[in-house]
């Protein structure tokens, strides 16, 4: 009788472990079928059972011959400082980056739990017909821990059907239009994140009108002198605009003038007082 005890005390304990293993994992989430001509919204997502986590690295592989990777967005997302923002080559996209402070979840006032945390949203150009799978080479993530421990989490991709676009299907003209302009603020250094400058811009969805937004804090080092910055915000059909920033430098540009007017008045007046 006690062995049998035992024995359904240790099963009971290997399903409980089970489950809790399987309660985390970083995944990708999407639509189940998409069209060639579309552009594809694939979210990255990451379960961490409530632990705190504060940096990420990850290697997503891609169909390159069905699809092309077109950028990513950041509305609505928990990442906004990249170490390495989302890129690709060879039919793999690359990222990589911190939340500052950490993240365990975001938190649903009505549930009164967390969600999963919506990490980023990669897009790709749907090129052809074909079955889409994603997955991860990698899936790097590290706990908010003060020692960059590694968290143990599994990781789970994707399958998108893509279909040809029938001939009966609503026909959208090409984006002609211009991203709305858009200012440039320079963020001070703090303990937690590096000087930035931070800018926004918008522009309107192909088809439906609606705005959608985008947006990215970019690193920047400061000089001496203060230094103009210059950014191109492009939309998916190549149309771009122009936004202008200033990044202070270490020497305020008044005091640098002063100090030059310090300079010629002492020069002068030692010219003036040797002719003297």
């Amino acid at each position: 009788m006690k062995k049998i005890f035992k024995i359904i005390i240790l099963i009971t304990i290997f399903f409980i472990s089970g489950g809790a293993i399987q309660a985390s994992s970083v995944y990708l989430s999407s639509y189940k079928e998409t069209k060639v001509g579309d552009i594809l919204e694939v979210s990255v997502y990451a379960d961490t059972d409530e632990e705190v986590i504060n940096s990420i690295d990850f290697v997503i592989d891609f169909p390159e011959d069905l699809l092309e990777f077109s950028g990513y967005r950041e509305n609505d997302t928990s990442i906004k400082l990249w170490v390495n923002s989302p890129n690709s080559k060879d039919g793999q996209v690359y990222l990589s980056g911190v939340i500052p402070g950490g993240i365990q979840g975001i938190y649903d006032e009505n549930s009164k739990s967390y969600k999963d945390i919506l990490l980023t949203k990669i897009l790709f150009a749907v090129r052809k017909e074909g079955l889409a799978k994603f997955s991860f080479t990698k899936a790097d993530v590290l706990k908010h821990d003060g020692r960059g421990t590694p968290l143990d989490i599994p990781s789970n991709g994707i399958e998108i059907n893509i279909k040809n676009q029938s001939e009966d299907s609503l026909f959208y003209e090409r984006d002609a239009s211009n991203p709305m302009p858009f200012d440039i603020t320079f963020i001070k250094k703090t303990d937690d994140t590096p000087a930035l400058i931070y800018f926004k811009s918008e522009d309107i969805k192909i088809g439906n009108r609606e705005w959608a937004e985008g947006s990215s804090p970019v690193s920047v080092k400061r000089g001496i002198f203060s230094k103009k910055v210059v950014v191109k915000a492009y939309d998916f059909n190549g149309n771009y605009v122009l936004g202008e920033g200033k990044v202070p430098g270490i020497i305020p540009g008044y005091a640098f003038v002063v100090f030059i007017l310090l300079i010629l008045g002492f020069f002068t007046f030692r010219v003036i007082k040797y002719k003297l």
